[in-house]
């Protein structure tokens, strides 16, 4: 706060001097009380803008100024011991220097402005100098002063009223002080303004005693900088009844000595305000007395409010304290006490920094936050309203250690309100000690975060009526909230509660908690995450108590609760859900789902629901209960009994691998009751996995109660004991029955359904079309409508009563080798009304031998429809039986296996699968197959058809080795077509390269590879082979133009068979010899060779019901002799030599056994001969190409075979009859071709391109060779 008291007091004493000194133009009013009228003047003339002015007498009229333009220099009301009066009014002006009113101590003056136009103006204006001093300003009057003072000196004083709408008092850069060292009074009334430009104080000097009443309607007083109210005198400013005072920064009681009090009053719509920066209290005694009055802040300041202030200096009296932030965040720095309500007004944030002990708490607009250990509210019995109106939402924040106390809580207390409560951090804590209401009738929202803390010592209430919405959120570790009377989510009709406990947070209720307490009501409640818990009441636990309620665990939540229901009166609805491993509901008392409402309870993924006393699902008439144990993990542990059906309407079902675990189920347990157990998936639902009723009984009570298995599962075990009479009714899947022997219902197998008994199971059983029946068990009278197929591997399934197979069913028999099959053993009489026995053998049987399939003692009657083996053989036929108590069933081979054969191969391997034992594995598996189509593809994948082509390929290859012999000897003597290749010549020095058709002894090489295809020939099966290799030879000249020479070489052919799955090769190993000559133009050719072959095959016999791999590793050996004639016939343009040649091959091969399994084959060694003519034509011609030198040469023949065109194989199963294969067949007649170009690049080097091949009779094989050489 700037002031300058010595400024002020020199000011002051020029006043008091000025009086005693100038000289002055008195008024007399002799004539009238007119201004204007100069009879009225001491010196007879109107004063002007330069004369002093002394008012002292009203007598015999007072000073009216009625129109504009008085003027005067100094004006002096009340000067000595007279009193002074003046009027101003009907549009008059006044316009001076200087004012004074009360000049002396004994004078008194008085001034009035009055009416629309009506001013006065000047520099500075004292009212109270001395003496007495008043000025009123009302009905549209306006004063003007630069300066203002009220109650200036020691003793006056001095008072200024401005009332009604239009005036206006406005002071300049001077400011305005009131009660400098005496008495002052400001007035602002009904309407009027009052506007200070500069500073403004109420009880300026020790003695000042100043009070302002801004009060009324439109009142203003409007401050440009700081309002002092008392700063070394007594100050007291009181607003009220919807007047405004506004300034920049408020100082109560600035100096040591000084005391300073604020009233802030009102009520309803007339409230008195004060909009400020800051409020501070000084070092003298300084107070605020709220009374119903508003404070609002025009900053954002973190210690903007109360700075200063000590506990008691701010009274909230019975009308309250009205705080309106504004849009802004703003601090209050001191302690609030009294009986009346805080209000919170306006946007922004009011920060409570210090204890507050005031009657009660609304906030109504904005954000009230306590923050800080010092911080708190402590109002025992007082409410405490957060959204008490509608519009911006309010709230309340309770933060950093800071605590709040309060009797009844209200969070969006009226209709269209919007509240919330947020408590956050260690130490922070709300107490209520009445009842918590979150959503009375607005929207209400409680958050308790970060190890917050609420304790709620009376009802709490979580939407309370219809359009109340209440949300409550625990969240954090050391996030608490207590409540020790009644938890209430949904209070009253219409009302609508939701409850979260996240992330360790923690709920503690002590009383009943009721979700969704009236009709209409909707209450939920969800604890989610490890460590989040809510700790139950130690009395009861409703989630739909009156209407809907639903409470959710989830993700490691964990819920406590004594006495427990879902769905409590009639038309309620409760339900629960208890999701994700380590989400936990222990329930320490009975537990009901659905009482008199409807109750919904779903355990998955790992859920624990526990309770150490009774279950109920459909309590009471009418009711209806609904359980859900889902997923792996999932658990129900009621630990006493489980009641599903007590006089209402109750469903269990535990599917995909959940489980419930208690000492007892009763279903429907009383008259009138219905009580369903479904194990996998209700009726009407796709089947699931299921899950375990872990229990050791399971009663049938008085009611309507079932047992339903409708899961997926192949082998399911049921292992309770039943009692009772009840429906057991299997949809689907497989299920296992051993323990019921004390039950009497009735027994459903569906369409799609398997069961199994070893035990006994009464009642009355009936097996549905699609339904199957299986064990060595006791069943109660037995109606057949599906299939049965008794025994565990082969076993008897008595029945204890009567037994009838339906038209339609099956009747499956198991039989093997030994005689032994299953028996259908009934006590009393069987009805056989058709039907088909299905005879299965897992592994061989007894052909014609009679099985014993169905013995009764009462007799059987009737007839099955027919006999089949379950393999649909075309080899087997089953024949039935019948005697007096008895049926029997035999089967045979009526039709051989070839008999389905196609081809001869398959014919042959047919003949040799025939001859093996039955329970051997390729003739079950034959006798097994399907159709009698499906045997010939199983033929040809035992025959072994590969062993039989293999021949075929190794006979044709022999003809690389004769061909490289024949080709070295055309070069040799220059033939036709002989390939231009050099060769090595050995003399005296080092080997050399020369021509083929050298005199010398001359090393060779040849080179070969081919791919080719046999086609099949609808007996054997295509083949397609590759090979390559080489042949390296030499030879010499001998007497009469004859060579001699030697070869060996070696080769790989690979082969594949894709229509038998089977592949191989052969590496071959070859040795010759050759000799030619040339008489003439006649060239003869001779040779002889002998190669080893070492043959891998692979193939895998696979077909319906049957796959096997096998390898064989044999030897073989070839021996061929060769030779060919050929005439040269010599042309200018070409070459020509017709030639024939002949060639005998003979193959040996040893005996082999194939590896593998079943279909493994042996074959004892085996020749096979072939012989080859060829006739054909070779020619050349020499071609010139630029600078080298070409040869185009080609040989066209027809090649005709003799002998084993068509190899077979003799082979056998192991244990069973030979029979002959045949491979892929040898070409009858082929064409030869060869075609090659032989280019001399240069002397030394040369280039040879060639293809050969041999086309015809299903056969097609190519070679590409292409060789480039360089001597040197």
């Amino acid at each position: 706060m700037l002031r300058s008291t010595t400024a002020l007091a020199g000011v002051a004493l020029a006043f008091a001097l000025a009086g005693g000194t100038a000289r002055a133009d008195e008024w007399t009013g002799a004539a009238s009380d007119d201004w204007f009228e100069a009879g009225n003047w001491t010196d007879g003339s109107v004063p002007t803008a330069t004369d002093e002015v002394q008012l002292d007498t009203a007598t015999p009229n007072p000073t009216v100024v009625n129109a504009p333009g008085a003027q005067a220099n100094y004006i002096d009301i009340g000067v000595v011991l007279g009193t002074g009066a003046l009027t101003i009014e009907d549009g008059g002006t006044l316009t001076n220097v200087n004012a004074t009113l009360g000049h002396n101590s004994t004078a008194q003056g008085t001034a009035l402005v009055t009416g629309i136009g009506s001013a006065w103006s000047g520099n500075t204006l004292s009212v109270g100098q001395a003496g007495i001093g008043t000025v009123t300003i009302e009905h549209g009057g306006r004063v003007d002063y630069n300066t203002g003072y009220i109650g200036l000196a020691l003793g006056s004083s001095g008072t200024i009223t401005v009332s009604g709408s239009g005036a206006r008092l406005n002071n300049g850069w001077g400011g305005t002080s009131v009660a400098v060292s005496g008495a002052g009074m400001l007035n602002i009334e009904n309407g009027g303004v009052v506007t200070t430009g500069r500073n403004a104080t109420i009880g300026y000097f020790a003695n000042g005693d100043g009070t302002a009443n801004v009060t009324g309607h439109n009142a203003r007083w409007t401050i440009a900088d700081d309002l002092v109210i008392g700063s070394e005198g007594k100050g007291m400013l009181t607003v009220d009844q919807g007047a405004v005072v506004k300034n920049s920064a408020t100082l109560i009681a600035e100096q040591t000595g000084s005391t300073g009090t604020m009233n802030l009053n009102g009520v309803g719509g007339a409230r008195g305000v004060l909009a400020t920066h800051t409020i501070s209290a000084g070092d003298g005694a300084a107070h605020i007395v709220f009374d119903g009055g508003t404070l609002r802040t025009l900053s954002s300041q973190p210690g903007a409010i109360g700075a200063g202030f000590a506990l008691g200096d701010i009274t909230v009296a019975a009308g309250g304290a009205y705080i309106d932030t504004n849009g802004r965040d703003v601090g209050f720095q001191s302690p609030l006490s009294g009986p009346g309500t805080l209000v919170k007004l306006g946007e922004g944030a009011l920060v409570l920094f210090t204890p507050n002990t005031h009657g009660s708490t609304r906030v109504s607009e904005g954000r009230l936050v306590v923050y800080g250990t010092a911080a708190s509210i402590m109002h025992a019995a007082g409410d405490m309203i957060v959204g008490d109106q509608a519009g911006p939402p309010a709230g309340l924040l309770i933060t950093d250690a800071s605590t709040v106390e309060n009797g009844n809580g209200y969070v969006g207390q009226t209709s269209g309100s919007e509240g919330t409560v947020t408590v956050t951090g260690s130490g922070s804590s709300w107490t209520n000690n009445g009842w918590l209401y979150i959503g009375e009738q607005g929207i209400g929202t409680m958050r308790i975060e970060d190890g917050g803390a609420v304790i709620t010592n009376g009802n709490a209430s979580i939407g309370r009526v219809s359009g109340g919405v209440g949300t409550a959120t625990v969240t954090g570790s050391g996030s608490t909230w207590t409540t020790n009377s009644f938890l209430k989510l949904g209070d009253l009709t219409g009302g609508q509660g939701t409850l979260t406990i996240a992330n360790q947070g923690t709920v503690i209720s002590n009383s009943q908690v009721r979700l969704a307490d009236a009709p209409g009501t909707q209450g939920t409640a969800l604890v989610t995450g490890t460590g989040s818990k809510w700790i139950g009441p130690a009395t009861q636990f409703h989630v739909g108590f009156w209407d809907k309620g639903v409470l959710t665990i989830a993700d490691g939540g964990e819920v406590q609760s004594d006495f427990t229901t879902l769905g409590t009166w009639g038309g309620s609805s409760g339900t629960a859900t208890v999701t994700g491993g380590g989400s936990v509901w222990n329930i320490h008392d009975d537990f009901e789902v659905g009482v008199w409402g409807a109750g919904l309870l779903t355990i998955e993924n790992g859920g624990l629901v526990t309770n150490p006393a009774a279950a109920y699902i459909g309590s009471e008439v009418g009711s209806v209960g609904v359980v859900t144990v889902t997923g792996a993990g999932s658990l129900w542990r009621p630990e006493n009994e489980m009641v599903i059906g007590s006089e209402g309407k109750g469903w269990l079902t535990v599917t995909d691998s959940a489980a419930v675990e208690t000492n007892e189920v009763h279903i429907a347990e009383l008259a009138g009751s219905q009580g369903t157990v479904n194990i996998g998936s209700p009726t009407g639902d796709a089947p699931t996995a299921p899950g375990k009723l872990n229990t050791p009984l399971v009663r049938f009570g008085d009611g309507d109660g079932s047992l339903i298995f409708n899961h997926t599962a192949s082998a399911y075990r049921f292992a309770p004991q039943i009692l009772g009479n009840g429906r057991i009714n299997l949809l689907a899947g497989t299920t296992e029955l051993n323990n019921g022997a004390a039950f009497s219902g009735t027994v459903s197998v569906n369409s799609g359904a398997v069961l199994i008994t070893h035990g006994t199971l009464g009642g009355t059983l009936g097996v549905l079309a699609g339904g199957r029946l299986e064990g060595a068990g006791t069943v109660g009278t037995t109606t057949m409508g599906g299939t049965v197929a008794p025994g565990n591997s082969i076993g008897t399934l008595h029945v204890a009563g009567n037994y009838t197979q339906a038209a339609g069913s099956t009747y499956e028999v198991e039989v093997d080798a030994a005689g032994n099959a299953d028996l259908i053993d009934v006590s009393g009489t069987a009805t056989l009304n058709g039907g088909t026995v299905q005879v299965i053998s897992s592994s061989d049987f007894a052909l014609a031998t009679p099985y014993t399939i169905l013995t009764s003692a009462g007799g059987v009657t009737g007839t099955f429809d027919a006999a089949a083996v379950s393999f649909s053989s075309p080899f087997l036929t089953p024949q039935l039986t019948y005697d007096t108590n008895d049926v029997a069933v035999a089967f045979t081979q009526t039709s051989s296996f070839a008999s389905a054969a196609l081809t001869p191969n398959q014919e042959a391997a047919a003949e040799g699968a025939d001859s093996l034992d039955v329970g051997n594995a390729v003739w079950d598996a034959i006798a097994l197959l399907p159709s009698s189509s499906d045997a010939p593809a199983a033929f040809d994948a035992l025959s072994g058809e590969v062993h039989a082509s293999t021949k075929s390929v190794l006979i044709e290859d022999s003809r690389f080795v004769r061909e490289a012999a024949g080709a070295r000897l055309r070069a040799a003597f220059a033939g036709v077509g002989a390939k231009s290749m050099p060769v090595l010549i050995y003399g005296d020095d080092d080997p050399a390269p020369a021509l083929a058709d050298t005199d010398r002894f001359a090393a060779w090489g040849h080179a070969f590879g081919s791919w080719g295809k046999w086609d099949g020939d609808g007996n054997a099966a295509s083949l397609r082979r590759n090979t390559g290799g080489f042949v390296l030879g030499g030879d010499m000249e001998a007497a009469n133009n004859w060579r001699l020479g030697l070869l060996a070489g070696y080769s790989r052919s690979s082969f594949d068979i894709d229509d038998r799955t089977s592949s191989g090769s052969a590496d071959s190993y070859h040795l010759g010899a050759y000799a030619g000559t040339e008489i003439g133009k006649l060239g003869l050719r001779f040779g002889t060779a002998y190669s080893w072959h070492d043959v891998d095959t692979t193939r895998t016999a696979a077909f319906s019901g049957f796959t096997d791999t096998l390898d064989a590793d044999y030897d073989a050996a070839t021996a061929q002799f060769f030779g060919e004639a050929g005439y040269r016939i010599d042309t200018a343009l070409a070459r020509f030599e017709p030639f024939a040649n002949l060639a005998y091959v003979n193959l040996r091969t040893d005996g082999f056994t194939e590896s593998g399994g079943p279909a493994a084959l042996k074959a004892p060694s085996s020749r096979n001969d072939a012989t080859f003519t060829t006739l054909g034509l070779r020619a050349e011609t020499a071609l010139s190409l630029d600078d080298t030198t070409a040869r185009l040469h080609g040989t066209l023949g027809w090649r005709h075979t003799f002998g084993d065109k068509t190899p077979t194989a003799d082979l056998a199963f192991a244990g069973g009859d030979a029979f002959a294969i045949a491979g892929v067949p040898i070409a009858k007649d082929a064409a030869v071709i060869e075609a090659g170009l032989d280019l001399a690049l240069s002397p030394n080097a040369s280039l040879v391109i060639a293809y050969s091949g041999q086309i015809g009779g299903g056969v097609s094989d190519h070679g590409l060779k292409v060789n480039f050489s360089m001597a040197f």
